[in-house]
C-alpha cells in the first residue's frame, strides 16, 4: 500500500480553526478538494495528537497534527470519470464513456479501471486512446495497452480497418436517396414526427466511419449533416436545438466498434444499446405531434369544418403547415374568437401580455376620471366619452378589423346608465406619419398601444414555420427589426416638438416587443421614462409601457 505522510504542529497564527480548512489552505498538493477532504477524513487518516480527529476540529496552538494518506485512494477518488469496461485483453480493451467525460480526464483515469484497477501501472504498459470521442458525445472508446498495439490500431484507423458506427437524431426527414457527396455509409433506422423538426419530422441514422485522417480528429458528423440541411439534435455548434426541449443534450453516440487485432488480426465487434434518452426523446415528441394534431382537429370540428374537405379545396392548402386558421378564417384569442385572412397575422398567445396591460393602464384611467367626476356636483358632472381609434397601413386589414368591431363591440356603444358613451373609427395611415395624419393629431389620446413588425427581416425563417404563409409586412422589419420603433419614435417626438397634441400629457405608450429586444428599445426612447416592463411566463419581456 503507498501511503503519503506529512505532520506539522499548529503554529501560533494558526491557533483556533477549523482543521479542514487549515488543511485545505497549506496542503492542497496532497488534498486537492474539499470532497476529497472529507473523504480522508472519513477513512481516518487524519489525527491530532495521535487521536483519529474530525473534520470539524478547532485546532490551537502547540497540536501536532499527521497525515497518513493513502495515496491510491485519493488518485482514485481525484480520477474517478463515469466509464465501463466493455472488452478487454492484454493488448488492448474496449470501455464506454459517458457524456460530459474530456478524453484527457478519461486517460488518466484508465489506471483505477484497466487491469484490475489497482490504480498502479504494470510494468510494460502504456495507455492510449486509439479513437477520439467529443466530450459531449456517449459511446465506445479503443484502448491500446502496449506501443506496439497501439502502432498498429492508429494504422488500421486510418486506412480503414475500423469500423466505428454512430446512432445519430436528426432534424427532417433524411432520404437516403439525396444526391449530395455522402462520406459515411448511412442507414435510416426511423423516421418520428415532431412539433419542433425540421418539417415536423426526425430521422434516427446509423452513421459508419471508416476513415480518420488521425486519431485525435473526430469524424465530422456533425458539420456533414449540418450542411445538407439536416442538423443533429444538440446544443452544440454545427447543431439545431429542438424548440420544445433546448436541454436535451447531443443525440450522438459511438454505438460500436469493429476492429481487426493487433496481434491475431482477427476481427473483434464490441457494441453498446443506444443511449435511454434517444427512445424517450423519440416518445416525447410523438406524443407532443399527436397532442397538437388532436387539438387542431378538436378546433376545426368545433367549426364544423372537415379537415380532409378543407385541405383538399385549394392546392396552397395541400401543405402540412398551412394554419388552421387560415382554413377555418378564424382563431380564438383572449376566450373571444376573431376573423382572420391571409391579409392578417394570426393573433399570438404573446400578445395577451400586450393586452392585459393595456386593459390595467385602461381601468387606471377610468378609476381617475371616476374619482374626479365624484367630487364634482350631479349637475355638472361630466359624462365619459371613449374613443377607440385603430389605425394600419394595409385597407383590407382594417376591413377585417372593422367586422371583429362589429361582432365583439356593437353591445359596448352609448352605455347611456355609466354616463359613458363609445365610438369605434378605423382609418388607414402609417404609425411613422402620425405627427401629420388628422384623425391623431391634437386628439389627446390617454393610450397609445402599437404591436408593430419587429421580426428581423434578414433572418432566415424555417421551411415549416407557419409565419411563411402570413403577410410579410405585418412581422419583418428593417434595422435588425427596429426599424418600425425608430420611426414611430421620431413622428412622436416630431409631433412634440410641433406642438400637435396626439397624446395627452399623462398619455401612456405600450410597445410590444420581441425578444430580447427590451434595452435597444429603451434605448431609442431616451426622452421617454419607461414605467413598466411586462415579462412572460419564460421571463422574457414582451412588452414595455412609457411616459414623457
Amino acid at each position: 500500500m503507498q501511503n503519503a505522510y506529512e505532520s506539522f504542529t499548529i503554529a501560533p497564527n494558526e491557533s483556533n480553526q477549523r482543521l479542514e480548512k487549515l488543511i485545505l489552505s497549506n496542503f492542497r498538493d496532497l488534498v486537492v478538494s474539499r470532497h476529497l477532504c472529507r473523504l480522508c477524513f472519513k477513512r481516518k487518516e487524519i489525527s491530532v495528537n495521535g487521536q483519529i480527529a474530525e473534520c470539524s476540529r478547532i485546532v490551537q496552538e502547540g497540536d501536532f497534527v499527521e497525515f497518513k494518506i493513502n495515496s491510491i485512494e485519493a488518485r482514485r477518488a481525484q480520477s474517478q470519470v463515469p466509464v465501463s469496461l466493455k472488452w478487454e485483453d492484454d493488448y488492448l480493451a474496449v470501455i464506454e464513456k459517458d457524456p460530459g467525460v474530456h478524453m484527457t480526464g478519461l486517460l488518466e483515469s484508465l489506471i483505477f479501471v484497466l487491469d484490475g484497477g489497482t490504480g498502479i501501472l504494470q510494468k510494460g504498459k502504456d495507455y492510449a486512446l486509439i479513437n477520439a470521442l467529443q466530450r459531449a458525445v456517449k459511446g465506445l472508446v479503443i484502448i491500446s495497452k502496449t506501443t506496439e498495439a497501439r502502432s498498429k490500431l492508429i494504422s488500421s484507423l486510418i486506412s480503414g480497418r475500423i469500423r466505428q458506427k454512430y446512432r445519430v437524431i436528426c432534424h427532417g426527414q433524411f432520404s437516403t436517396m439525396n444526391d449530395h457527396k455522402v462520406p459515411f455509409e448511412i442507414s435510416l433506422i426511423s423516421v418520428t414526427r415532431s412539433t419542433s423538426g425540421e418539417g415536423n419530422y426526425l430521422s434516427t441514422l446509423d452513421v459508419i466511419v471508416y476513415k480518420q485522417t488521425t486519431n485525435t480528429k473526430v469524424p465530422d458528423i456533425k458539420d456533414y449533416f449540418a450542411q445538407i440541411q439536416h442538423p443533429i439534435v444538440g446544443n452544440k455548434k454545427s447543431t439545431k436545438q429542438l424548440k420544445s426541449c433546448r436541454n436535451i443534450g447531443l443525440m450522438i453516440a459511438l454505438i460500436e466498434v469493429t476492429f481487426p487485432h493487433p496481434v491475431t488480426e482477427s476481427y473483434t465487434k464490441v457494441s453498446i444499446e443506444e443511449p435511454p434518452k434517444f427512445e424517450t426523446l423519440r416518445q416525447r415528441e410523438f406524443r407532443f405531434y399527436e397532442r397538437k394534431r388532436e387539438e387542431q382537429l378538436a378546433e376545426l370540428k368545433s367549426f364544423g369544418v372537415n379537415l380532409k374537405e378543407k385541405i383538399n379545396s385549394t392546392c396552397s392548402e395541400k401543405d402540412a403547415h398551412f394554419p388552421i386558421a387560415y382554413m377555418i378564417g378564424e382563431k380564438k384569442f383572449f376566450d373571444l374568437c376573431f376573423y382572420v385572412t391571409r391579409n392578417t397575422m394570426i393573433p399570438r398567445p404573446s400578445t395577451e401580455f400586450l393586452v392585459r396591460t393595456t386593459l390595467e393602464l385602461y381601468k387606471e384611467k377610468m378609476n381617475l376620471q371616476s374619482f374626479s367626476n365624484t367630487n364634482c356636483d350631479v349637475e355638472t358632472e361630466r359624462p365619459i366619452e371613449l374613443i377607440g381609434l385603430g389605425l394600419d397601413i394595409q385597407g383590407p386589414v382594417l376591413e377585417v378589423a372593422q367586422n371583429n368591431a362589429r361582432r365583439h363591440l356593437e353591445g359596448f356603444k352609448e352605455i347611456d346608465q355609466n354616463n359613458i358613451s363609445f365610438v369605434c373609427e378605423f382609418h388607414q395611415g402609417d404609425l411613422g406619419e402620425l405627427h401629420q395624419f388628422p384623425p391623431v393629431v391634437n386628439k389627446n389620446i390617454d393610450i397609445l398601444v402599437c404591436n408593430p413588425p419587429y421580426l428581423d427581416a434578414l433572418r432566415p425563417v424555417e421551411s415549416n414555420d407557419p409565419r411563411l404563409y402570413e403577410p410579410s409586412e405585418a412581422l419583418y422589419a428593417s434595422e435588425g427589426g427596429y426599424e418600425a420603433y425608430i420611426n414611430l419614435h421620431k413622428s412622436l417626438k416630431k409631433a412634440f416638438d410641433e406642438g400637435k397634441q396626439i397624446l395627452h400629457n399623462d398619455a401612456y405608450l405600450v410597445l410590444e416587443i420581441g425578444n430580447k429586444m427590451g434595452e435597444n428599445v429603451r434605448q431609442l426612447f431616451t426622452d421617454w421614462i419607461c414605467v413598466k416592463r411586462v415579462s412572460d411566463h419564460q421571463g422574457a419581456e414582451r412588452c414595455l409601457v412609457f411616459k414623457r
